[in-house]
């Protein structure tokens, strides 16, 4: 975090080095173990041990694929993020349908690199995503809308500076949206882009210190409440960062640190402008997870557990579906990458058992939950031996 591998091949939210699949998590309490089975490329076969079904999702071209970022509706979801395409990253969205996920065709910026970061639909004619693509100079944003029938890039809104990228979106209504991200310089600053139902505009944006600042996730529950977390880089120590929009401008929210350690925020999810969960990890030898809570008045740590406290645990996002319903989604290393779970009850956040996909390294990345019982999570395949990231999705039942 705090450095400009954010927006390189391995994605917004990799900061441990590993790219995005997806999985599907419909019962995630369901009693289960790690998938023994190794997987079959055909996209439509399914393994079901344990309770879990296994379904591999489809690719685009015969290289690496990734799914960044998921939002569901209730009759569907869409999954964004990029997939190898001859020696360069091409935008990749895939939906679920009644028969499995499906590649839509995606509009790309000119023949370079493009990679899609984050998306967020209102209804199965509204959905926005954002990204980057590589210029001659840095990097620029990517913008596309999902109309029903098709994706379709955006013009981009006024940034300033050689390079600016978007990490998410997230959409209060379909003359709402809201993107943040970072814009590229010395410093690195905050970025926001406000959707009005014509077009995209940057917003004047607050940075706590004059050391690298980014915005990696962002909710807003109504038109008037988003909150954005991330990272202020302040010299040599990270520290977590929140903004917040209450209808006529941004703040600093002050959040919580582990004392002086280093710290991280990846995913947010809030219910109203004054409940709000944001998770991510902090280093104190190694990195462990860390969860906090805002009330409309202050951000308060919540004790979160960790599969080995002597080893890397990291959240990368949360979702909630009420206030005694929260489901964070991350990875955590035991020789290898494995997902991790942990959900809120209202009272305590606790490991659920979660299956790992075979033959390779896993990592959960983003999570989108319709219902308390039905979620989405956007994860990560790194295979074995021939070091490809490959795209499936895993269904509980």
């Amino acid at each position: 975090m705090g450095t400009a591998s954010e927006t390189t091949r391995a994605s917004r939210r990799r900061h441990l080095g590993v790219v995005v699949a997806i999985a599907s998590i419909c019962a995630l309490f369901v009693s289960s173990g790690a998938i023994a089975a190794s997987p079959v490329r055909a996209a439509g076969h399914a393994v079901r041990p344990h309770g879990f079904s296994l379904l591999l999702a489809a690719d685009r071209g015969q290289g690496s694929n990734s799914l960044n970022w998921v939002s569901c509706l209730p009759t569907t979801c869409f999954a964004v993020g990029w997939g190898l395409v001859g020696n360069f990253e091409r935008t990749l969205i895939e939906q679920r349908r009644a028969h499995g996920w499906a590649v839509l065709p995606s509009p790309n910026v000119a023949s370079g690199e493009n990679l899609l970061q984050g998306v967020d639909c209102k209804s199965v004619t509204f959905c926005m995503a954002v990204g980057w693509h590589r210029t001659t100079s840095g990097f620029q944003p990517v913008i596309e809308r999902w109309n029903g029938a098709g994706w379709a890039l955006l013009p981009n809104p006024a940034t300033q500076g050689p390079a600016n990228a978007f990490n998410a979106v997230s959409c209060a209504s379909t003359t709402m949206c809201v993107a943040v991200g970072r814009g590229f310089g010395t410093p690195n600053r905050t970025l926001v882009a406000m959707w009005n139902g014509r077009a995209w505009t940057v917003a004047h944006t607050p940075n706590p210190t004059s050391a690298d600042d980014v915005l990696s996730a962002i909710s807003c529950p109504t038109t008037t409440a988003c909150t954005a977390v991330g990272t202020d880089g302040n010299g040599s120590v990270e520290h977590t960062l929140v903004l917040q929009w209450r209808g006529a401008g941004w703040t600093i929210a002050p959040s919580r640190d582990h004392g002086s350690s280093p710290g991280y925020l990846n995913g947010v999810s809030c219910l109203s402008a004054t409940s709000c969960r944001a998770v991510g990890q902090y280093k104190q030898g190694v990195y462990l997870t860390l969860i906090e809570a805002w009330n409309g008045h202050t951000w308060a740590i919540q004790p979160s557990p960790n599969v080995n406290a002597a080893t890397l645990n990291n959240l990368s996002d949360v979702a909630c579906t009420s206030s005694n319903s929260c489901v964070a989604v991350g990875s955590s290393s035991t020789g290898s990458m494995r997902n991790l779970v942990e959900r809120w009850n209202g009272h305590t956040w606790t490991i659920g058992p979660v299956p790992n996909a075979p033959g390779g390294d896993n990592s959960l990345s983003a999570i989108s939950c319709v219902s308390a019982t039905s979620c989405t999570s956007s994860g990560v395949l790194s295979t074995s031996p021939d070091m490809l990231d490959r795209t499936f999705v895993l269904v509980g039942h």
